[in-house]
């Protein structure tokens, strides 16, 4: 499924930014969610395959993007915090990117 591409956390995969101009396909993870819930938001009755389809995309975009944010952070944030650490500067607090429920 292809993502959006505006300028926002993960390239458009976790949201697309309120400022994006133009024809904007909403395939981020944060769309696909909200378009489930609405769509099971609908309907007393039990969710349909495509709800339920839907919903399985929403949750595979977000562990993606969540994926991605979890190397961004252990190749390009963690070195930078330890050069810093060792410099006397503790100006990035640990941080633990959120992950999904199994």
């Amino acid at each position: 499924m292809p993502h959006s591409t505006g300028p926002s956390i993960g390239g458009g995969r976790l949201r697309v930014p309120p400022d994006t101009k133009g024809i904007v396909r909403y395939e981020d993870a944060l769309s696909t969610i909200r378009q489930a819930s609405v769509g099971l938001a609908s309907s007393w009755d039990k969710p349909t395959p495509a709800q339920l389809a839907t919903l399985e995309a929403g949750r595979k975009a977000l562990a993606k993007a969540l994926a991605e944010l979890e190397a961004f952070y252990q190749k390009e944030v963690a070195p930078l915090r330890e050069e810093l650490s060792k410099a006397g500067i503790g100006m990035l607090r640990d941080f633990r990117p959120p992950q999904l429920p199994h």
